[in-house]
């Protein structure tokens, strides 16, 4: 099977499952919500802080460094895992003892005792580590896939089943603990594997000096996000707060799902190929392509319908979020279009690029947040953050370009028709948000108004994609779907 095809069915199963996992979780929630109180959920998004934290450590980058080393393959698994289990293991004993503490700073002990059972996935999620490498080098999604389908509905089943029988919060813990088991459960019986403690000094060297810029790129976009976070609730307060997150949330909702869809794909993909730069640069731009064309209608789309979605979806009381909401959305589209330049740069061995660029992120977020926040609030804030990623963008482009042999001009042709047809699609929208006002079922029903909303930019935009392609799209659709048929 040629690696186009096994990369366009890869895709759409890693997105297909997104997708499902998406629905799930929604359902899940709303179920949950109805059958726990607030206090629950306060509990375990506590106790998950640390265990955010001490997850962005245990791995260390040292998945993607196996998947990376094409040299003695067995022995790097199994000296991977052999450091990740240890990693794992001195974390959570360090959570246990640490864990009264902790639940002191909160002036709450059952936030210890959530700790330390909550911890055990640290330990937990080690089991998976060999055949999940193994299979993502190799490019087989499937067994993956069917694995996680079967996580995600054997935590919603215990979830609701102990909620409902009065576990309180810790039918939540229960259940993301059965999930990560059965998980692996499933491997074991598709992709066994042997048990077995390895270490080579080398190739732990190797693997160290690979991931450690990967670890850090990772821990230092946590501390983006946590740092608007805590200067926002330590400035403006709580209420103000909670409509940012709000706003960031929904803003990045489809960069976020881009990120984890198009890195567990490309990155192995990327690799496979590393040392055909040619070949590289082609996946690299229709990657880019497709990225562009999804990301872009979604962006400017919800910033057109960002008033009527917050006050019909969210609710009025979160009309404060709606500004700031529109501006974020300039932050998801960049995030989604810098996501295959990430893995792109992993997969070339150049990690220490995106390590760079997301220190000097930090560093321009570091400097201004804290009176641009007391000056202007959370307006301040999301457009500084959107300033600071626009200014990086380019810089992402222009060392990608270099490395890859590639032409600027190119990037500026694959952009410029979805950028084209999601402006044609924005503008569209808001021309006909006063006809629809005129229309009296649609005043009547809030939701109606949306709804053509939605489905009349979107027409407008695929309209405008077929017109401005000229009928490639129709054709390169149409090649998609019979590759992924003949799988």
């Amino acid at each position: 099977m040629s690696l186009k095809r096994t990369t366009a069915i890869n895709l759409g199963a890693v997105g297909s499952l997104h997708i499902f996992a998406k629905i799930l979780n929604l359902i899940t929630l709303t179920i949950l919500s109805r059958l726990l109180l607030p206090s629950d959920f306060g509990i375990v998004a506590i106790a998950g802080i640390m265990i955010t934290v001490v997850d962005q450590f245990k791995d260390f980058g040292i998945s993607n460094a196996v998947i990376n080393r094409h040299e003695n393959p067995e022995e790097s698994l199994m000296t991977g895992f052999t450091i990740r289990l240890f990693i794992g293991s001195f974390f959570y004993v360090a959570i246990f003892f640490l864990a009264p503490v902790y639940g002191n700073f909160f002036n709450d002990q059952v936030i210890a005792s959530v700790l330390r059972v909550s911890a055990i996935v640290l330990i937990l999620e080690n089991l998976r580590f060999t055949p999940d490498t193994k299979l993502r080098k190799e490019l087989k999604f499937k067994t993956i896939v069917i694995s996680n389908f079967f996580g995600y509905v054997s935590y919603s089943i215990v979830a609701i089943s102990l909620a409902y029988a009065g576990y309180s919060f810790w039918s939540i813990i229960y259940a993301r603990l059965i999930q990560t088991l059965t998980s692996s459960i499933y491997f074991w019986f598709k992709s066994p594997w042997k048990f077995k403690l390895y270490f080579n000094k080398e190739i732990a060297k190797e693997l160290y000096s690979y991931g450690k810029y990967i670890f850090i790129t990772g821990f230092l976009a946590l501390g983006i996000d946590n740092m608007n976070n805590f200067v926002l609730g330590k400035i403006v307060g709580s209420t103000l707060l909670g409509y940012y997150v709000v706003a960031y949330s929904w803003a990045t909702f489809s960069s976020r799902e881009m990120i984890q869809i198009i890195s567990k794909v490309l990155f192995p993909t990327f690799s496979s190929i590393k040392n055909d730069i040619p070949r590289i640069g082609n996946a690299y731009l229709k990657s880019l392509r497709y990225t562009s064309m999804i990301s872009i209608p979604i962006a400017l789309g919800t910033l057109a319908i960002a008033p009527e979605f917050v006050n019909v979806i969210l609710g009025e009381k979160w009309t404060p979020s709606i500004l700031p909401l529109q501006i974020l959305c300039i932050v998801g589209l960049l995030q989604s279009l810098n996501t295959t330049t990430s893995s792109l740069y992993y997969s070339l061995g150049k990690a220490k690029i995106t390590t760079i660029m997301a220190g000097t992120q930090l560093l321009l977020m570091m400097l201004f947040v804290i009176p641009v926040a007391k000056i202007y609030g959370i307006i301040g804030v999301t457009v500084l953050y959107s300033l600071v990623i626009i200014i990086m963008t380019p810089f992402n482009f222009v060392y990608i370009g270099k490395y890859l042999q590639l032409n600027q001009r190119k990037f500026a042709k694959i952009l410029i028709i979805p950028a084209i047809s999601g402006i044609i699609m924005a503008l569209f929208i808001f021309l006909i948000k006063d006809h629809l006002k005129s229309i009296i079922l649609v005043l009547e029903y809030p939701l109606l108004n949306l709804i053509l909303l939605v489905l009349s930019g979107g027409v407008m935009y695929v309209l405008c994609l077929f017109i401005l392609t000229k009928g490639s799209l129709k054709k390169e659709i149409m090649d998609i779907a019979l590759n992924m048929k003949h799988s």
